[in-house]
């Protein structure tokens, strides 16, 4: 059974339904069913988005690169046999001696995951690497933090510490159209970007209205990196991909010592001992695109 009908029989949607919701005729649906490969650019961008997905992970799924999916829909409507990690609510971490915890939207499988390490945690040293729904990944020690919250969808969050903005419920496509209006290059409207399908474009206009086109915004969601130590102070930079996918590899090993962050483009060294830092929380799509090339290359 191709990727794509496992998908869309998770939703429990016809090929004809599937076709009316994003726009495609029905005949296309049926091709790329027996013949995924085949699919356009803008069509594979309407259907991750619908799907709450990115385009370059559906991609890798067609081709057999990656097994498991992760969506922002809610989990329950997935079968067993889908191959969808779906969204299961939010993993809320307090920074010691930072007023307010920080929240973040993440899957099923994230919580369980999390969970099952928090409940045999024991050595200091020891480092959690997590994505989330909203483009961040994560990476923080367990025992340098206050504390961390894992809260079910349908679980009273904590009123007087609970925040959780507006483009949270966004999929991963959603970033990448983001990103494509704020690098229209030599006149070229996003509406002519072919890599991203009017479909997936559909939140754009509206969010950037409603935020008021606030570039620094868009520019914490697409590129930033926040840094938070032990004593509760926080740096925020544009921090190279590359630097950060040496980072997390290193990180998961165990053998980075000091973090190097600093910054060619921008033309600043910047040197962290790693036993000063409690919580790294970076922009996911940015750093994927370093992983992509050191794979293809």
């Amino acid at each position: 059974m191709s990727i794509l009908r496992k998908i869309r029989e998770s939703f429990n949607l016809s090929q004809e339904r599937l076709g009316e919701e994003v726009n495609i005729d029905l005949k296309n649906i049926e091709k790329w069913e027996k013949s995924p490969k085949k699919i356009t650019n803008n069509d594979l961008s309407s259907l991750a988005y619908y799907f709450g997905l990115s385009s370059e992970a559906l991609k890798e799924a067609i081709i057999g690169n990656k097994a498991d999916l992760s969506t922002n829909k809610y989990h329950y409507t997935f079968s067993d046999k889908s191959s969808l990690d779906g969204w299961w609510g939010h993993i809320g971490i307090g920074v010691i001696n930072q007023t307010k915890t920080q929240w973040f939207p993440i899957t099923l499988n994230t919580a369980d995951r999390v969970s099952s390490i928090l409940a045999s945690y024991e050595s200091k040293g020891e480092w959690v690497v997590l994505d989330t729904l909203n483009n961040r990944t994560l990476v923080f020690e367990p025992s340098r933090l206050k504390h961390i919250w894992l809260l079910d969808e349908s679980a009273e969050p904590p009123n007087s510490d609970w925040y959780v903005p507006d483009y949270f419920g966004k999929p991963g496509e959603f970033y990448k159209a983001l990103e494509a209006f704020c690098t229209q290059k030599d006149g070229i409207d996003l509406y002519e970007n072919e890599e991203v399908s009017d479909y997936s474009k559909k939140d754009i206009d509206n969010f950037t209205e409603v935020h008021d086109l606030d570039h620094e915004l868009v520019r914490d969601l697409l590129t930033q990196t926040h840094i938070h130590d032990i004593s509760g102070n926080v740096q925020s930079h544009l921090i190279e991909a590359d630097k950060l996918a040496h980072f997390l590899f290193h990180i998961q090993l165990e053998t980075a010592a000091i973090l190097d962050f600093s910054s060619n483009e921008e033309g600043y060294d910047l040197y962290i001992p790693s036993k000063n830092i409690s919580l790294i929380d970076m922009p996911k799509r940015f750093v994927d695109k370093s992983f992509r090339e050191i794979y293809e290359d």
